[in-house]
Protein backbone atom coordinates (compact mmCIF):
# COMPACT_ATOMS: atom_id res chain seq x y z
CA UNK A 1 0.00 0.00 0.00
CA UNK A 2 1.65 2.74 -1.13
CA UNK A 3 2.40 5.37 1.48
CA UNK A 4 0.78 3.28 4.55
CA UNK A 5 1.62 0.55 6.64
CA UNK A 6 -1.34 -2.20 6.63
CA UNK A 7 -2.98 -3.95 9.28
CA UNK A 8 -4.51 -7.66 8.82
CA UNK A 9 -7.26 -7.39 5.82
CA UNK A 10 -6.02 -4.03 4.89
CA UNK A 11 -6.52 -3.06 0.96
CA UNK A 12 -4.78 -1.29 -1.57
CA UNK A 13 -6.46 1.41 -3.93
CA UNK A 14 -7.62 1.28 -7.25
CA UNK A 15 -4.42 1.01 -9.70
CA UNK A 16 -4.14 3.74 -12.14
CA UNK A 17 -4.81 1.80 -15.55
CA UNK A 18 -7.78 0.95 -13.69
CA UNK A 19 -6.65 -2.84 -11.95
CA UNK A 20 -7.73 -2.95 -8.21
CA UNK A 21 -5.59 -4.36 -5.66
CA UNK A 22 -6.43 -6.98 -3.77
CA UNK A 23 -6.37 -6.99 0.31
CA UNK A 24 -2.70 -7.48 1.20
CA UNK A 25 -2.36 -9.28 4.87
CA UNK A 26 0.35 -7.15 6.60
CA UNK A 27 1.55 -6.26 10.46
CA UNK A 28 -0.16 -4.20 12.59
CA UNK A 29 0.91 -0.69 12.33
CA UNK A 30 3.08 1.65 14.31
CA UNK A 31 2.23 5.03 14.93
CA UNK A 32 -1.00 4.72 16.81
CA UNK A 33 -1.21 5.44 20.62
CA UNK A 34 -1.88 1.76 21.97
CA UNK A 35 -3.58 3.32 25.05
CA UNK A 36 -5.68 5.29 23.17
CA UNK A 37 -6.56 2.85 20.59
CA UNK A 38 -7.60 0.21 22.75
CA UNK A 39 -9.50 2.94 25.21
CA UNK A 40 -11.42 4.13 21.91
CA UNK A 41 -11.65 0.38 20.80
CA UNK A 42 -13.60 -1.00 23.94
CA UNK A 43 -15.81 1.99 23.34
CA UNK A 44 -16.38 1.31 19.92
CA UNK A 45 -17.24 -2.51 20.87
CA UNK A 46 -20.09 -0.91 23.37
CA UNK A 47 -21.29 1.52 20.47
CA UNK A 48 -21.64 -1.69 18.13
CA UNK A 49 -23.52 -3.59 21.36
CA UNK A 50 -25.75 -0.12 21.30
CA UNK A 51 -26.52 -0.78 17.61
CA UNK A 52 -28.04 -4.13 17.90
CA UNK A 53 -29.94 -3.45 20.65
CA UNK A 54 -31.44 -0.66 18.71
CA UNK A 55 -31.97 -2.40 15.86
CA UNK A 56 -33.78 -5.52 17.98
CA UNK A 57 -36.18 -2.11 19.92
CA UNK A 58 -35.61 0.88 17.45
CA UNK A 59 -37.56 4.06 18.49
CA UNK A 60 -39.06 7.42 16.77
CA UNK A 61 -36.49 9.44 14.98
CA UNK A 62 -37.37 13.04 15.37
CA UNK A 63 -36.01 16.11 13.72
CA UNK A 64 -33.51 18.58 15.26
CA UNK A 65 -31.73 21.74 13.58
CA UNK A 66 -27.64 21.29 13.23
CA UNK A 67 -25.57 23.79 13.09
CA UNK A 68 -26.32 25.54 10.25
CA UNK A 69 -29.85 25.55 10.99
CA UNK A 70 -31.18 22.65 9.09
CA UNK A 71 -33.75 20.66 10.03
CA UNK A 72 -32.44 16.87 9.97
CA UNK A 73 -33.05 13.65 11.76
CA UNK A 74 -31.63 12.22 15.04
CA UNK A 75 -32.19 9.08 17.16
CA UNK A 76 -31.31 8.15 20.45
CA UNK A 77 -29.34 5.79 19.27
CA UNK A 78 -26.99 8.91 18.25
CA UNK A 79 -27.13 10.12 21.34
CA UNK A 80 -26.46 6.77 23.21
CA UNK A 81 -23.24 6.20 20.91
CA UNK A 82 -22.42 10.10 21.59
CA UNK A 83 -22.07 9.67 25.61
CA UNK A 84 -20.32 6.27 25.28
CA UNK A 85 -17.59 7.82 23.03
CA UNK A 86 -17.48 11.41 25.31
CA UNK A 87 -16.91 9.22 28.48
CA UNK A 88 -14.17 7.54 26.38
CA UNK A 89 -12.45 10.79 25.43
CA UNK A 90 -12.53 12.37 28.65
CA UNK A 91 -10.99 9.57 30.17
CA UNK A 92 -8.58 9.07 27.70
CA UNK A 93 -7.60 13.32 27.78
CA UNK A 94 -9.25 14.44 30.71
CA UNK A 95 -8.15 18.00 29.60
CA UNK A 96 -8.74 18.03 25.81
CA UNK A 97 -12.09 19.43 24.42
CA UNK A 98 -14.58 17.16 22.60
CA UNK A 99 -16.51 18.42 19.77
CA UNK A 100 -19.22 16.17 18.81
CA UNK A 101 -22.56 16.43 16.69
CA UNK A 102 -25.43 15.90 19.13
CA UNK A 103 -26.61 18.90 21.47
CA UNK A 104 -24.21 21.51 19.33
CA UNK A 105 -26.22 24.66 17.96
CA UNK A 106 -23.15 26.40 16.70
CA UNK A 107 -20.15 25.35 15.00
CA UNK A 108 -16.98 27.23 15.35
CA UNK A 109 -13.01 26.60 14.09
CA UNK A 110 -11.92 23.22 15.45
CA UNK A 111 -9.65 23.61 18.11
CA UNK A 112 -6.03 23.14 18.20
CA UNK A 113 -6.48 20.14 20.49
CA UNK A 114 -9.71 18.28 20.55
CA UNK A 115 -11.30 15.31 19.73
CA UNK A 116 -13.76 15.51 16.88
CA UNK A 117 -16.74 12.65 17.31
CA UNK A 118 -19.20 11.65 14.92
CA UNK A 119 -21.48 9.02 16.72
CA UNK A 120 -23.61 8.20 13.83
CA UNK A 121 -22.46 9.38 10.32
CA UNK A 122 -25.24 8.49 8.35
CA UNK A 123 -28.54 8.51 10.45
CA UNK A 124 -31.18 8.07 7.70
CA UNK A 125 -29.54 5.45 5.64
CA UNK A 126 -28.89 3.68 9.07
CA UNK A 127 -33.03 3.97 9.99
CA UNK A 128 -34.10 2.73 6.84
CA UNK A 129 -31.63 -0.48 7.55
CA UNK A 130 -28.94 0.14 5.26
CA UNK A 131 -25.43 -0.83 5.88
CA UNK A 132 -23.82 2.41 4.95
CA UNK A 133 -23.24 4.45 8.46
CA UNK A 134 -20.27 4.72 10.10
CA UNK A 135 -18.94 5.93 13.53
CA UNK A 136 -16.15 8.25 13.49
CA UNK A 137 -13.46 9.76 15.83
CA UNK A 138 -10.25 11.91 15.26
CA UNK A 139 -7.90 13.28 17.83
CA UNK A 140 -6.84 16.98 16.51
CA UNK A 141 -2.94 18.37 17.73
CA UNK A 142 -1.67 21.47 16.39
CA UNK A 143 -5.18 21.98 14.47
CA UNK A 144 -4.54 19.11 12.31
CA UNK A 145 -5.72 15.34 12.20
CA UNK A 146 -3.35 13.13 14.36
CA UNK A 147 -4.67 10.11 14.63
CA UNK A 148 -8.18 8.48 13.91
CA UNK A 149 -11.10 5.64 13.91
CA UNK A 150 -13.75 4.72 11.73
CA UNK A 151 -15.81 1.42 12.70
CA UNK A 152 -18.64 0.31 10.25
CA UNK A 153 -20.41 -1.97 12.38
CA UNK A 154 -23.12 -2.62 9.30
CA UNK A 155 -19.53 -4.17 7.52
CA UNK A 156 -17.76 -5.63 10.60
CA UNK A 157 -14.78 -3.36 9.72
CA UNK A 158 -13.16 -0.98 11.89
CA UNK A 159 -10.41 1.43 10.90
CA UNK A 160 -7.37 3.21 12.64
CA UNK A 161 -5.28 5.83 11.07
CA UNK A 162 -2.25 8.07 12.18
CA UNK A 163 -0.11 9.64 9.28
CA UNK A 164 1.65 7.38 7.21
CA UNK A 165 -0.53 4.30 9.29
CA UNK A 166 -3.40 2.21 8.33
CA UNK A 167 -4.73 -0.27 10.56
CA UNK A 168 -7.92 -2.58 8.97
CA UNK A 169 -9.76 -5.13 11.59
CA UNK A 170 -12.47 -6.86 9.50
CA UNK A 171 -12.57 -8.06 5.68
CA UNK A 172 -12.59 -5.22 3.22
CA UNK A 173 -14.80 -7.68 1.07
CA UNK A 174 -17.30 -7.63 3.08
CA UNK A 175 -17.71 -3.82 1.67
CA UNK A 176 -19.26 -3.30 -1.77
CA UNK A 177 -17.44 -3.54 -4.97
CA UNK A 178 -18.16 -0.67 -7.51
CA UNK A 179 -14.76 -1.25 -9.80
CA UNK A 180 -11.52 1.18 -10.69
CA UNK A 181 -13.65 3.08 -13.15
CA UNK A 182 -16.76 4.20 -10.53
CA UNK A 183 -16.99 7.65 -9.24
CA UNK A 184 -18.75 7.89 -6.08
CA UNK A 185 -21.31 10.74 -4.90
CA UNK A 186 -24.18 11.10 -2.65
CA UNK A 187 -27.75 10.50 -3.62
CA UNK A 188 -29.73 12.33 -5.99
CA UNK A 189 -26.30 14.04 -7.43
CA UNK A 190 -25.52 11.93 -9.77
CA UNK A 191 -27.00 13.54 -12.98
CA UNK A 192 -24.76 16.83 -12.90
CA UNK A 193 -21.59 14.56 -12.41
CA UNK A 194 -22.24 11.95 -14.70
CA UNK A 195 -22.62 15.10 -17.64
CA UNK A 196 -19.46 16.57 -16.43
CA UNK A 197 -17.73 13.05 -16.99
CA UNK A 198 -19.40 12.70 -20.28
CA UNK A 199 -17.94 15.83 -21.53
CA UNK A 200 -14.21 15.81 -19.86
CA UNK A 201 -13.72 11.62 -19.87
CA UNK A 202 -16.24 10.03 -22.15
CA UNK A 203 -17.31 7.04 -21.48
CA UNK A 204 -14.33 6.48 -19.34
CA UNK A 205 -16.21 6.88 -15.35
CA UNK A 206 -19.52 5.49 -13.70
CA UNK A 207 -21.28 7.59 -11.19
CA UNK A 208 -22.63 5.18 -8.54
CA UNK A 209 -24.99 7.03 -5.89
CA UNK A 210 -23.39 6.08 -1.94
CA UNK A 211 -24.87 7.68 0.95
CA UNK A 212 -22.82 9.11 4.03
CA UNK A 213 -19.49 10.79 3.25
CA UNK A 214 -17.45 8.96 5.66
CA UNK A 215 -18.18 5.54 4.01
CA UNK A 216 -17.85 7.00 0.57
CA UNK A 217 -13.88 7.94 1.72
CA UNK A 218 -13.46 4.72 3.34
CA UNK A 219 -14.73 2.50 -0.16
CA UNK A 220 -11.98 5.08 -1.76
CA UNK A 221 -9.07 4.43 0.26
CA UNK A 222 -9.65 0.58 0.36
CA UNK A 223 -10.15 0.82 -3.84
CA UNK A 224 -13.64 -0.57 -4.09
CA UNK A 225 -14.65 2.61 -6.09
CA UNK A 226 -11.32 4.92 -7.84
CA UNK A 227 -12.99 8.08 -6.13
CA UNK A 228 -15.70 9.48 -4.96
CA UNK A 229 -16.97 13.54 -4.95
CA UNK A 230 -19.25 15.88 -3.54
CA UNK A 231 -19.62 18.85 -6.00
CA UNK A 232 -20.71 22.12 -4.49
CA UNK A 233 -23.86 23.52 -5.49
CA UNK A 234 -26.16 26.59 -4.26
CA UNK A 235 -28.22 26.16 -1.61
CA UNK A 236 -26.67 22.17 -0.91
CA UNK A 237 -25.89 21.07 3.14
CA UNK A 238 -22.46 21.91 4.35
CA UNK A 239 -20.54 18.78 5.18
CA UNK A 240 -19.16 19.61 8.70
CA UNK A 241 -15.50 18.54 10.07
CA UNK A 242 -17.03 15.42 12.34
CA UNK A 243 -18.38 14.13 8.90
CA UNK A 244 -14.67 14.27 7.35
CA UNK A 245 -11.90 14.50 9.43
CA UNK A 246 -11.65 10.73 10.56
CA UNK A 247 -12.22 9.45 7.59
CA UNK A 248 -10.35 11.62 5.05
CA UNK A 249 -7.28 10.67 7.64
CA UNK A 250 -8.12 6.99 6.56
CA UNK A 251 -7.94 7.99 2.70
CA UNK A 252 -4.55 9.51 3.04
CA UNK A 253 -2.74 6.91 5.18
CA UNK A 254 -4.08 4.60 2.99
CA UNK A 255 -2.08 6.19 -0.22
CA UNK A 256 -5.22 8.18 -1.49
CA UNK A 257 -6.32 11.75 -1.63
CA UNK A 258 -8.50 14.07 -0.33
CA UNK A 259 -8.96 17.77 -1.54
CA UNK A 260 -11.73 20.13 -0.49
CA UNK A 261 -13.41 23.17 -0.70
CA UNK A 262 -14.22 25.95 1.81
CA UNK A 263 -16.28 28.26 0.40
CA UNK A 264 -14.16 30.00 -2.35
CA UNK A 265 -11.43 28.75 -0.96
CA UNK A 266 -9.04 25.57 -0.95
CA UNK A 267 -9.67 24.04 2.33
CA UNK A 268 -7.08 24.18 4.89
CA UNK A 269 -5.14 21.37 6.74
CA UNK A 270 -7.28 22.45 9.81
CA UNK A 271 -10.70 20.45 9.78
CA UNK A 272 -13.21 22.77 8.28
CA UNK A 273 -16.37 22.88 7.30
CA UNK A 274 -16.78 21.45 3.35
CA UNK A 275 -18.79 23.23 0.74
CA UNK A 276 -17.26 20.45 -2.05
CA UNK A 277 -14.78 17.77 -1.77
CA UNK A 278 -12.93 15.18 -3.74
CA UNK A 279 -11.54 11.85 -2.87
CA UNK A 280 -9.03 9.70 -5.31
CA UNK A 281 -7.92 5.84 -4.41
CA UNK A 282 -4.49 5.11 -3.59
CA UNK A 283 -2.69 5.15 -7.64
CA UNK A 284 -5.58 6.64 -9.36
CA UNK A 285 -5.22 10.10 -10.57
CA UNK A 286 -8.28 12.35 -10.16
CA UNK A 287 -11.35 12.89 -12.65
CA UNK A 288 -10.53 14.93 -14.85
CA UNK A 289 -12.52 18.25 -14.74
CA UNK A 290 -13.25 17.90 -11.12
CA UNK A 291 -10.97 19.45 -9.27
CA UNK A 292 -11.48 23.19 -10.70
CA UNK A 293 -15.17 22.97 -9.90
CA UNK A 294 -14.29 22.13 -5.80
CA UNK A 295 -13.70 25.87 -5.01
CA UNK A 296 -16.13 28.07 -7.72
CA UNK A 297 -15.59 31.48 -8.78
CA UNK A 298 -19.55 32.43 -7.53
CA UNK A 299 -21.50 31.14 -4.88
CA UNK A 300 -22.23 31.84 -1.10
CA UNK A 301 -19.16 31.80 1.68
CA UNK A 302 -19.67 28.37 3.67
CA UNK A 303 -21.19 28.77 6.90
CA UNK A 304 -19.28 29.39 9.50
Amino acid sequence: MAGARSGAGSAGGAGGAGRAVPPVPGPAGGGLDPGLDALFGSALDRCRLAVREFRRAPTPARVKTNVYGSPEPVCDLDLRLQAILEDAARRARPARRVVAEENRMRLGAVPDRCFLIDPLDGTVPFLYGSATYSIAICQIDAGRPAQSLVDLPGYGLRLAAAPGVLRVSGSPQALPWYGPRAVLTGPGRSGPLQALLERTAPGRYTVREVPTTSVKLVLVALGRAAAAVRLPAPGSPAVAPWDHAAAAMVLRAAGGRFAGAAGRRPAPARPTTLTGWLATAPGCAPPLGIGALLVPRTGRRTPR
